[in-house]
């Protein structure tokens, strides 16, 4: 579980001490510098209202970050317990003062800190919340690869309402609860200007399958989260849905100008850069690449504004040939680099893989693979009951058989396969004596 958490952290790092009084909100820059802001903002954040509702309260995480001009923003997406605690950081966030910028080196570019909203609890309403740690967010894989990707999902299967025929624009809230079985839950759509639109929204969200894994704590206790995201909805004047459209909060963004010192790094910047080979990024970065056992490998770089690769760091894999490998392949990797106000930047990327020894599959023997197609699905180990009801199958004569068992009233299933294959044939096909329904009638007359 140790390792667990510490891979979490090295993500969260991955994508990513004195208090100066300042007037919040000041377009001129401050006294502070990133080192600084941490501080600030723990001085600054407030417990939210909202969140007693909620019953929980613990640590949350984020990257911060400034442009080139003192502007501080969230790197990534906030994950945390209940949409409250997101609000209350992005609103300390959007009032900090503007701060000093040194972002020529990688790590000088980015800074990780922690809030734990449970200290900022009255004492005399602690008692009535649950004190929770650092957590992991909900897991959804294929096919969400982010709470981005998961609202593409929804945009996709979502059916635009017969009503909105005219050329229409709306963002909505969509809120929702991750239970600890991973499930959607407490579905709740609003800030919309259409009503319908909002129940085909609710509808599309009542069939969503369930994430790979809920948020848990230390000690892999699964905890449930309430998610909150915005939903931009475009309509054209003949009532066709266009292109997804990610929302973005101004507190996520990076300034809007382009920096005066070209050796910059920007972070968030207004386009993001693209991998530009033929295949894929993951694919050409472990090309030629083997190991024995499954390792966990992870970095950074820089991409410059002509698109090659600079500054590259690895995290140590305990392997230095995969590390070596790794780094001359990511130094040979050419990208789209990003782009300011269509000006091409420096940027930084960072990246976390699992890298596993190739899988061998076994043949299957040719000479079981029909018996098994017809009834492998109907697998249950079965054992002989010395007091059950005498069951057994009829073949295509209308000769009576008991199943078989060996000597020590084990199943046999060869000889059990080979005897429903030999009436499946006799009796022209029909299956009716080996449908779901009968295997349970004989596994609750004929066996325990």
């Amino acid at each position: 579980m140790k390792t667990f958490f510490f891979f979490f952290f090295s993500c969260l790092f991955l994508c990513g001490n004195s208090i100066a009084r300042a007037d919040v909100g000041s377009d001129t820059l401050s006294s502070l510098t990133l080192d600084d802001m941490p501080d600030w903002i723990l001085e600054h954040i407030r417990f939210p209202e909202e969140a007693y509702s909620y019953g929980k309260a613990g640590v949350e995480s984020l990257m911060l970050s400034t442009s080139w001009d003192g502007k501080l923003f969230i790197v990534g997406d906030l994950n945390a317990l209940h949409p409250s605690f997101e609000k209350a950081i992005r609103e300390v966030v959007a009032r900090a003062p503007r701060c000093g910028y040194a972002g020529v080196q990688p790590e000088d570019i980015h800074k990780f800190m922690l809030v734990d909203f449970y200290e900022y609890i009255p004492k005399e309403r602690k008692g009535g919340m649950e004190q929770i740690g650092l957590h992991m967010p909900p897991v959804f894989k294929s096919p969400f690869g982010g709470r981005t990707a998961f609202l593409q999902w929804i945009y996709k299967k979502l059916k635009v309402p017969k009503s909105l025929k005219q050329a229409y624009t709306d963002t909505l809230t969509v809120e929702y609860t991750v239970s600890v079985t991973g499930e959607v839950q407490d579905v709740k759509v609003s800030g919309g200007k259409n009503r319908e639109l909002e129940a085909a929204i609710v509808k599309v969200l009542e069939r969503v399958p369930r994430w790979d894994l809920p948020a848990m704590v230390e000690g892999n206790r699964c905890i449930p989260v309430v998610v909150s995201d915005r939903l931009i909805v475009s309509i054209d004047g003949k009532g066709r849905k266009q292109p997804f459209r990610e929302y973005v909060d101004e507190v996520f963004c990076n300034t809007k100008t382009v920096p005066d010192d070209r050796t910059t790094i920007l972070l968030n910047p207004e386009i993001q850069p693209c991998y530009a080979g033929e295949t894929s990024f993951r694919r050409e970065l472990f090309c030629n690449v083997s190991v024995k056992k499954k390792t966990k490998v992870g970095g950074s770089f820089i991409i410059e504004p002509d698109g090659s690769v600079a500054h590259v760091q690895l995290t140590a894999s305990g392997n230095a040939e995969l590390d070596s490998l790794l780094a001359v392949n990511l130094a040979g990797i050419r990208w789209l680099p990003g782009m300011q106000d269509t000006v091409a930047v420096r940027t930084f990327m960072s990246f976390r893989q699992s890298v596993s020894p190739p899988v061998v599959r076994k043949k299957r023997m040719r000479n079981n693979e029909s018996l098994y197609e017809i009834y492998g699905k109907y697998y249950f180990a079965l054992r002989a009951n010395p007091n059950g009801i005498y069951s057994g199958y009829t073949d295509g004569s209308g000769r009576g058989h008991r199943y078989p068992f060996d000597a020590r009233t084990r199943f046999d299933y060869n000889a059990y396969y080979r005897s429903l294959n030999n009436y499946y044939k006799q009796s022209g096909g029909n299956t009716k004596n080996t449908s779901r329904k009968y295997f349970k009638t004989m596994e609750r007359l004929f066996v325990k």
